[in-house]
């Protein structure tokens, strides 16, 4: 007797409860769908710095050596001018620029303390 007063609430709360199910199912379906298409943006995207960041990785790697063998040229060549001017002369046979620049430092060196001794 009493179950016959509540049946109708029941079912309608029942029916109630399966639309807000469905509807909750719906949307996650569809975020589901959002969200597969945003990670396909977001791997495309990260490819696309990827490769950048790779053709610039490259690009840094072919130039950084010429970079750094050029400065080195420039630096044995000034040393050279450098002994010129004080006027020290000496032949340096070789091609390798930091050898240059040691030998040069060396004789700036020795030019020194030569300059030294005599005014002491």
């Amino acid at each position: 007797m009493y179950f016959n007063e509540f049946l109708p609430a029941y079912e309608k709360l029942k029916q109630t409860i399966s639309n807000i199910n469905d509807i909750n199912m719906q949307a996650v379906v569809r975020k589901n769908l959002l969200t597969k298409q945003h990670s396909s943006n977001i791997v495309t995207l990260i490819a696309i710095i990827g490769t950048i960041c790779i053709i610039l990785a490259f690009g840094y790697f072919w130039y950084f050596p010429f970079y750094i063998s050029n400065s080195l040229s420039y630096l044995s060549d000034n040393m050279k001018n450098v002994l010129k001017n004080v006027g020290i002369e000496h032949e340096i046979k070789t091609n390798d620029e930091l050898h240059i620049m040691l030998q040069s430092l060396t004789l700036l060196e020795s030019k020194y303390l030569e300059n030294k001794k005599v005014k002491n």
